[in-house]
């Protein structure tokens, strides 16, 4: 079976057990238990986990080498007024 016919059914089955939430059809739990899943596909994954710091990496043996900041290149037009004064 190819893929796209495996998406199209399924999107079917959410179909019917949309109209089945909205018409009372099923159970309460069964209906909260679905109508959670929904809401949790609905927002997305959760919130990212944060950044490790360089001490948290050290700490485990990871080490963490920082590059030195770039002065920031001007571009052609300004350093052209700058030089002619």
């Amino acid at each position: 079976m190819t893929m796209l016919p495996r998406l199209q059914a399924g999107e079917q089955l959410d179909v019917y057990r949309a109209v089945g939430l909205g018409s009372g059809s099923f159970e309460k739990k069964d209906a909260k238990r679905m109508l959670d899943r929904l809401r949790d596909c609905a927002s997305g994954p959760g919130p990212r986990a944060r950044k490790a710091s360089a001490a948290e990496l050290a700490a485990i043996g990871i080490g963490m080498a920082v590059p030195p900041a770039q002065t920031p290149v001007k571009p052609s037009s300004e350093a052209d007024e700058n030089r002619d004064g």
